[in-house]
Formats: structure tokens, C-alpha cells, sequence
């Protein structure tokens, strides 16, 4: 790992002893072979999503772990959430992406993508298939 956070301050995380809470986590590409890989392993303490999503928000998130949270959440509970459906939590995915990119670049650039999308043909009326 380079930057960000060590292994004890990792697993240390929740336990008030992190001086920095809000750093950015950062791990090395080096080795990276496609197996196991660090940034996939749950911190110690780390009991239920919604821990894991709070510990994200401390040490990586930051200012976007409402959106990246509801990512999360729609992912895990993917077609699950009793009432909802698979096209409400692929909806609550997009919409919390555009929010993300509008963020990070403007709402003209997330307009102009969003178009872009529509017009490619796999997103065709002509081709539609359910």
C-alpha cells in the first residue's frame, strides 16, 4: 500500500484511534495479478454493510458517501427489497452515478453523456428488446 491508510490503522478503524479520520484510502498497483487484492477485505469490526459503508465514508467517501452509499445499497439488496423491483434499484444506480458525474464535472458534461448514452445504438428504440 502507498499513501492512505496502513494495515493497523485499517483495522483499527471505529476503535477512536485513528488520528486522521477522514483519509484517502490508496493501495499500491504493484503485483496486481487479478487474484486477491487488499481493497477487497472488510476491516476488523466490520460486521454488516451498513458498518462497512460507514467506515467507507470515514476513510475514503467522504462528501460522496450519501450517493456512493445508495450505490452500495442498490447493489446489495439487487431485486431483494420487498416493493421494489431489479429496474427501481437500477434506477437508484443511475441516478446516484449522474449525481456523482454532475459533481465532478458539471450538469452541461453530464447532459452531453447522458445524451451520448441515447444515441448509441444499443440504447436504440428500433432495437428494443425486453
Amino acid at each position: 500500500m502507498s499513501g492512505g491508510l496502513d494495515r493497523d490503522q485499517i483495522e483499527n478503524w471505529g476503535k477512536g484511534t485513528n488520528p486522521n479520520p477522514t483519509p484517502k484510502i490508496s493501495f499500491s498497483h504493484a503485483g496486481v495479478d487479478g487474484g486477491p487484492s487488499p481493497y477487497y477485505d472488510f476491516p476488523k469490526g466490520c460486521v454488516t454493510l451498513n458498518d462497512l459503508m460507514e467506515w467507507k465514508g470515514d476513510t475514503q467517501w467522504g462528501g460522496d458517501s450519501f450517493h456512493l452509499a445508495n450505490v452500495t445499497k442498490a447493489a446489495w439488496r439487487w431485486g431483494i427489497k420487498s416493493g421494489t423491483s431489479q429496474a427501481y434499484d437500477a434506477r437508484k444506480l443511475m441516478y446516484s452515478g449522474a449525481r456523482l458525474l454532475m459533481k465532478y464535472t458539471s450538469k452541461t458534461e453530464l447532459r452531453s453523456y447522458l445524451l451520448q448514452l441515447l444515441e448509441d445504438p444499443q440504447f436504440s428504440v428500433k432495437e428494443e428488446n425486453k
